[in-house]
């Protein structure tokens, strides 16, 4: 008997090591600039609330059963590709106190189309009469960009906002009427006036009006940072501090503001940098995570 409990004794001396506190951190090794990527973290035990910084720019998840979801980005700018981008995460887990790990990412190029478009020539040139709006505007916009609500779990699928097909992508280098402007900030979909626009993901509604360019506009916050937005509106459904859930009719679709025809004009934000929206709507276009382990 004594040599049974010797043995038991032991065997649960060595075990400590099989209980380990575990974090698997998963984001990708490389990232295209202009595409999102998601942030991943698991533990195997109970973890206070998630501080994740990246790019300058802090943010903070809540864990549900011990795991976040955030959806992170490099911005669309040729300068960051070749760059090495460090991502912090930091929580804290019972008597363990806080606990942190870092990952690297590389930034990398990605080729995106010119588009030569033809509109009113006022959307191009606004008249004087409309810069104070159009400044006033801007200045909304910018203020729900910098929404930093608490995040949690993203989903991995979102719903499709509009079932018509995309006719504009992403980052395209643009051109209005022979005058060069900034690349394409989201993806557009092919959708008649009147087709019901649905949220596509849970969220609460930051910001919606009529804008000089945007036309009828939904700026949805999602958490973490991250916002989705939708423009050319025909009529908006939806109010300031409106909890939406994934699939809701938020508008109806329209061709008002700086448009060449109907449309819906889907955009994507995380931490303020405008991300291509497609891969959350076609997860093969998504950047693999690569998961790494960590005991603590």
């Amino acid at each position: 008997m004594k040599k049974f409990v010797l043995a038991l004794l032991l065997t649960f001396a060595f075990m400590p090591a099989a209980f380990a506190a575990r974090m698997r951190l998963t984001v990708p090794e490389e990232a295209p600039i202009g595409q999102p990527f998601f942030l991943e973290l698991r533990v195997n035990e109970t973890i206070g609330d998630v501080t994740v910084k990246w790019r300058g720019q802090t943010f903070v998840l809540t864990p549900r059963r011990n795991a976040v979801r955030t959806i992170l980005g490099v911005p669309n700018d040729a300068k960051l590709a070749g760059s090495t981008l460090p991502i912090r995460v930091e929580f804290s887990c019972g008597a363990k106190g806080r606990v942190r790990g870092e990952r690297k990412i590389k930034a990398v190029g990605h080729s995106y189309p010119r588009q030569v478009l033809t509109v009113a020539p006022k959307m191009v040139t606004p008249p004087q009469s409309e810069l104070n709006r159009i400044a006033k505007e801007r200045q909304l916009v910018r203020k729900a960009l910098a929404t930093r609500s608490k995040g949690g779990v993203l989903p991995r699928r979102y719903v499709r906002p509009v079932p018509g097909i995309p006719t504009a992508y992403f980052g395209g280098f643009r051109v209005y009427n022979g005058v060069p402007r900034s690349g394409h900030g989201g993806l557009d979909l092919r959708a008649a006036v009147g087709t019901p626009v649905r949220a596509i993901a849970d969220g609460t509604v930051v910001l919606e009006g009529f804008h000089y360019f945007s036309g009828g506009a939904v700026y949805v916050d999602h958490g973490g940072g991250v916002l989705s937005v939708y423009f050319h509106l025909s009529k908006i459904l939806v109010g300031p501090g409106q909890k939406v859930k994934a699939g809701d009719s938020i508008a109806l679709s329209g061709a008002t503001g700086r448009v060449t025809g109907p449309h819906l004009h889907l955009g994507l934000f995380s931490g303020g940098a405008a991300l291509d929206p497609l891969p959350l709507l076609d997860a093969s276009k998504m950047p693999k995570g690569v998961e790494v382990l960590y005991e603590f």
